[in-house]
């Protein structure tokens, strides 16, 4: 990672990719807290799911300051690599029970509900 710091465009470049995957959590999320856990109580958990992400971003400048120092960048790469595939995996394996995906979203329903049912 190092040398792509040497080229300003190319660590521009690589900046821009990153960033631009940043944020897609707020537009995925409560469409989906709503899918998996239903309209009432999905609306809670995304509730929970944005103090968890400041308190997320407290604890990462704790962790930075903390552990950091003591083990270095390489071990937490590793650390946070190794839960990034553990989340995909369990992605993998993640299935809703919900029967019509689309009906809690009453304004999208007439577009998204496969069995063209009116949700109203």
């Amino acid at each position: 990672m190092t040398s792509i710091v040497e080229y300003p465009t190319l660590y521009t470049i690589w900046i821009m990719l990153s960033w631009s995957c940043e944020g897609g959590h707020y537009s995925i999320f409560p469409p989906l807290s709503g899918l998996v856990y239903g309209p009432k109580l999905g609306i809670k958990i995304n509730a929970l799911f944005f103090v968890a992400f400041g308190i997320a971003s407290l604890l990462g400048v704790l962790l930075n300051a903390t552990v950091v120092p003591m083990l270095g960048w390489e071990f937490m790469f590793i650390t946070l690599g190794v839960m990034t595939c553990g989340a995909f995996v369990m992605n993998l394996f993640f299935k809703t029970d919900k029967e019509d995906k689309f009906e809690f979203i009453p304004a999208l329903s007439p577009y998204l509900n496969p069995k063209g049912k009116n949700v109203e």
